[in-house]
């Protein structure tokens, strides 16, 4: 699957982030500027669709340790994807995932 939007709330640094990813991506920035957090972003997705939230979080530190600032309420992330073979026009063929973690 290819991801063409990725949408991220309260997520640890990345209070609110939109990202549209090319075929490819390098992450550039100065120390604590959310390269990292995007990253564990994708695997939290990863893990979720996998039905290994609940662990994933656990191993994290609980709630209080990924949110943001460490006071939001909830995350929030929608990932919109598409098979990675449709060349002409992805969007087309796109699903999108939607996920609301709360407290």
């Amino acid at each position: 699957m290819k991801i063409i939007d990725l949408e991220i709330a309260g997520y640890r640094s990345l209070k609110n982030v939109s990202w549209k990813p090319n075929d490819l991506n390098i992450l550039i920035g100065p120390n604590g500027s959310g390269k990292s957090n995007l990253l564990r972003m994708l695997e939290v997705i990863s893990v979720s669709a996998k039905g290994q939230l609940g662990k994933h979080v656990q191993r994290a530190g609980g709630m209080d340790a990924i949110v943001w600032d460490g006071s939001a309420e909830e995350i929030r992330f929608s990932v919109k994807a598409t098979p990675a073979e449709e060349k002409k026009n992805p969007a087309s063929h796109s699903l999108t995932y939607k996920m609301t973690i709360g407290r």
